[in-house]
């Protein structure tokens, strides 16, 4: 599946929400990710590519998808259109909602393709979110070895010093500050 050949999480959310119109009278309107503890619009609509419809705005969006407790449930917009929010899970548990609308509730396959949708949508969002960890440990740890590299070659070159300019008793004593006891 496309979403899974290595993108980053706003192409992911792009590419559900692209899916969304092609599935039945759904439209899609926002995607919202779960970031420390709340709920944040992670995604929106584009109405240049999504016929020229605006967004409709949900009300107190944190609020209405903290209600739903992880679970897919209807949501309000300030329009009174119906409205829709699709889990988006991993194996790790709820990562955020996929949220759509429509003119009038559509049939439960209509639905179920939505469903279909939002499974890969998070398996996707959680190996995107995966790989970015993986990036920041290994950035995190090429900077540890250059760090410990530029501090050993620092020794080394005070060390050289010392023995050139016969102060020995200030490398002993600054040796043993560097070693823990």
């Amino acid at each position: 599946m496309v979403m899974f050949d290595g993108r980053e999480e706003a192409e992911i959310l792009r590419l559900a929400m692209a899916t969304v119109p092609r599935l039945g009278p759904c439209r899609p309107e926002a995607c919202y990710l779960l970031k420390d503890g709340r709920f944040q619009l992670a995604a929106v609509t584009d109405p240049d590519t999504d016929g020229g419809h605006a967004r409709r705005d949900m009300a107190r969006a944190d609020e209405q998808l903290t209600v739903l407790g992880g679970e897919d449930g209807s949501v309000r917009f300030r329009q009174d259109d119906w409205g829709w929010a699709v889990a988006l899970r991993c194996a790790s548990g709820l990562i955020g909602y996929l949220v759509v609308s429509a003119e009038k509730p559509p049939s439960d396959d209509q639905r179920f393709l939505v469903y279909a949708l939002s499974q890969p949508t998070g398996a996707a969002l959680y190996n995107a979110d995966s790989r970015r960890r993986d990036r920041e440990y290994a950035w995190q740890t090429l900077r540890g070895k250059e760090e410990r590299e530029a501090t050993r070659r620092s020794w080394c070159q005070l060390s050289v010093f010392c023995a050139n300019h016969n102060c020995s008793s200030h490398v002993v004593a600054l040796e043993q500050t560097r070693r823990p006891p």
